[in-house]
């Protein structure tokens, strides 16, 4: 019976050294094995839930990532990044601000999203999608590759967000922003494109503020209709738009 457990165990573990990983419903530090259900900390090769409330406390990786509904992700007392290399879907909490979330693939918003700088990276299109009560708020958004899109795949809500840089310890390229046709990318008065290529594709921005990034690159917008209060300026000198 011993050897029986044992041989279980050691298959557990190998199982979740590669599939899925959920925490604990009561959580606990991103390093710690107690926090997972097998002990397993999860590595680039896991998908992982967060079932309770886990803390970023290391520079942590995974592949796809769920947040479960009434769940929370944040980070210690430390500014943390966590590097996800497929789709991160938030049902639940995902907030502070010094937080960094590096990510390869989609990002879809159903909860709370509060954090510090969302990063997209590496060459392909990048998707957001949130649902219709939804918002982003208090991010800085940015895309390290330059010929590729990020792109907005819904009606979405921005909330004192950037896109863009926002200070000189992010990246200086230009982001090129592309709106699926029809939506409505509503920046609440309070956010900001700063160095953005933002093609409309037909779709409604509203109440928008323009201006350059930290390196002085001019933000360019084209086939988008403008509603409600548009602000293009700059503190340097004058911001420029295609409409």
């Amino acid at each position: 019976m011993k050897k029986f457990t044992m041989l279980w165990m050691l298959l557990l573990a190998a199982g979740m050294a590669f599939g899925q990983i959920t925490s604990t419903s009561s959580g606990g530090y991103w390093s710690d094995t107690t926090t997972w259900i097998g002990h397993v900390v999860p590595t680039e090769s896991n998908d992982v839930v967060i079932a309770g409330k886990v803390y970023v406390n290391m520079e942590a990786k995974c592949k796809n990532l769920t947040v479960n509904s009434g769940d929370t992700l944040t980070r210690d007392g430390y500014g943390r990044t966590l590097y996800v290399t497929g789709d991160l879907t938030n049902n639940g909490v995902i907030t502070k601000g010094d937080f960094t979330i590096d990510i390869t693939g989609n990002v879809t918003n159903n909860g709370t999203w509060e954090l510090g700088t969302i990063r997209f990276s590496g060459t392909n299109d990048n998707t957001i999608t949130m649902a219709s009560t939804k918002s982003i708020n208090s991010t800085t958004i940015i895309k390290s590759d330059t010929n590729s899109f990020l792109i907005i795949g819904s009606d979405s809500r921005y909330n004192s967000c950037v896109f863009g840089n926002s200070n000189y310890n992010n990246s200086f390229y230009k982001i090129k922003i592309k709106s699926g046709t029809g939506y409505v990318l509503d920046l609440m008065k309070t956010s900001a494109m700063n160095g953005v290529r933002f093609d409309g594709s037909g779709s409604v921005l509203k109440d928008a503020v323009f201006g350059h990034n930290y390196y002085g690159v001019s933000s360019y917008i084209e086939n988008v209709k403008l509603k409600g209060k548009t602000v293009i300026a700059d503190d340097y000198k004058i911001g420029r738009a295609h409409v």
